[in-house]
């Protein structure tokens, strides 16, 4: 398991660090020096172009991921990567899959339901910090087999209202509300009735 997340992770930073460098004018993120003393809040080009660090000297240049937090559901995320282009941010979800479950998703030409609801969510909890926000998201899938002359990525458009993805997020909105209550209220959550 701990190799497989690894790969993921590999997978994710290789595309976020290709993207920084071919465009770095719409990667949007918060941005740290090396020593993490430095932090500030924009787009990749926005950050190269910024001052240096007043303790380590060294660039604000190293990215990380934006923080979402919605207070009111007790609910924090992280997206993979947020592109800033014409005003308006756009989440793109990083996942990683072996050959087979590529094709899937190339036959389907739609993400699982699990990657796309992530990727709606966060895309509803960056609009209600206000953002501007792009009426679609991208799931990326990066294969991690390689083959000979076949692309390792997949990209598909996903909105809110396609699928019935609506339904779903409304349902993790008040899950995640209901949560939120049991915890401030420090009570058990009702049992659920017997299992069929």
């Amino acid at each position: 398991d701990r190799v497989m997340w690894a790969l993921g992770r590999a997978a994710e930073s290789h595309v976020r660090k290709a993207l920084i460098k071919a465009i770095p004018e719409y990667v949007f993120g918060r941005w740290a020096c090396p020593c993490g003393y430095s932090t500030l809040e924009g787009t990749g080009q926005y950050a190269y172009s910024h001052r240096k660090c007043g303790r380590c000297r060294k660039g604000i240049t190293q990215y990380r991921e934006y923080t979402l937090i919605d207070e009111q559901r007790g609910v924090v995320g992280n997206p993979d990567i947020m592109i800033l282009k014409n005003g308006l941010l756009t989440v793109v979800e990083c996942k990683s899959t072996n050959d087979k479950g590529l094709q899937e998703r190339v036959k389907a030409n739609a993400p699982t339901a699990n990657h796309a609801g992530q990727g709606l969510y966060y895309r509803r909890m960056a609009e209600r910090a206000g953002f501007a926000m792009a009426p679609s998201i991208r799931v990326l899938y990066i294969k991690k087999e390689w083959k000979w002359n076949v692309t390792p990525y997949f990209e598909l458009d996903v909105c809110e209202a396609d699928k019935g993805y609506k339904t779903t997020l409304d349902l993790m909105d008040s899950t995640a509300e209901e949560i939120h209550r049991i915890r401030k209220d420090g009570r058990m959550p009702a049992r659920l009735g017997k299992c069929t």
